[in-house]
């Protein structure tokens, strides 16, 4: 049963992650270089260790949340690390988000102490990490998350088991990907609507009810590799050209929308011109996978 647990990293999301463990009942230990925060978290009755090392000793489960791969690396591996404080039937989690090269090195470094670690980096906010809503992304073998499932539970709503080690932190990449190219797309869009003397209220009204159901069916027939209904690429290429005309004549630099042209101009030249635009997927295919 897991009753202590430790935590390292209490930024933005880890801070609210922990507090929520806390307020859980564990038997909390901290750690993070921050003298103020800790000072928050020892007043509201955590311990405090001196180092990772005494963390992970006093711990059965620990979970870290830091910013880059090398401060993982360090948590984990140098002097007075996670690793050095190892003991039989330690749960190493890390929910940083990192890349799957970095977990599977921590992973294999645990292992040669005796010691279970998985990746699971999470979705959401600052306040939905506080609120304990986060989606933890687990990659590991899937009764390392169920034995941790109690700690799982309090600092998400939800748990999906994404695969192997590493393969939490890849689809966490993989959405922040399109999360960030989807904002790059809404600035440029609402840009070349507000200078063209649009009224934006109504392409948000348009939009709320429009990008869901686009959304969600272009997804489908991607991962159902269906590509011959939908919306054609060359229609889409024509759209895109005369938002293009559009945003010369406003003035709107459009360098997203410019290399989307040229995507669906590749897919066209490719002889998919009359396929839907999903089929721009073949670009990125194998040479011994297309078909």
């Amino acid at each position: 049963m897991i009753k202590k647990v430790g935590f390292i990293g209490l930024g933005a999301m880890g801070k609210g992650m922990a507090f929520n463990l806390l307020n859980a009942g564990f038997d909390m230990s901290v750690y993070d270089l921050n003298p103020e925060i800790l000072k928050t978290f020892e007043q509201a009755g955590a311990k405090i260790a001196d180092s990772p090392k005494e963390l992970a000793r006093v711990s059965d489960v620990v979970m870290t949340m830091l910013p880059e791969p090398e401060h993982v690396e360090s948590v984990y591996l140098e002097k007075d690390g996670l690793l050095e404080g190892a003991h039989e039937g330690l749960y190493l989690i890390d929910s940083s988000t990192v890349d799957p090269e970095c977990n599977k090195k921590m992973c294999e470094a645990a292992a040669k102490v005796g010691v279970t670690m998985f990746d699971a980096p999470v979705g959401g906010s600052p306040n939905e990490a506080a609120a304990g809503n986060l989606v933890m992304l687990a990659g590991g073998k899937k009764k390392d998350m169920e034995a941790c499932r109690p700690v799982l539970d309090v600092v998400g709503q939800l748990t999906l088991f994404c695969g192997p080690i590493g393969m939490g932190s890849a689809v966490k990449l993989a959405n922040n990907l399109m999360t960030m190219n989807m904002m790059a797309t809404v600035v440029e869009g609402y840009t070349l609507a507000e200078d063209a003397g649009v009224d934006t209220k109504v392409l948000a009204e348009l939009q709320r009810l429009n990008v869901p159901r686009v959304f969600d069916m272009m997804v489908l027939m991607f991962m159902a590799k269906v590509d011959n209904v939908g919306f054609q690429t060359i229609l889409a290429h024509k759209d895109v050209r005369l938002a293009l005309k559009m945003a010369e004549d406003t003035g709107t630099p459009l360098p997203v929308g410019s290399l989307v042209k040229s995507l669906l101009q590749l897919n066209i030249r490719q002889g998919r011109g009359k396929l839907g635009l999903q089929s721009s997927r073949r670009i990125y295919l194998k040479e011994d996978d297309k078909s």
